[in-house]
């Protein structure tokens, strides 16, 4: 595997998480506003 590879990979996994946050943010909310 390249360094450009692992660059790759690591944008990609921030961005993921990044991404998971807000959805579990968003789930979380609606689960409260439910109750």
């Amino acid at each position: 595997m390249t360094r450009v590879d692992r660059e790759i990979i690591n944008k990609l996994l921030s961005e993921a998480r990044e991404a998971l946050d807000e959805i579990r943010e968003l789930f979380l909310r609606k689960i409260l506003e439910s109750l």
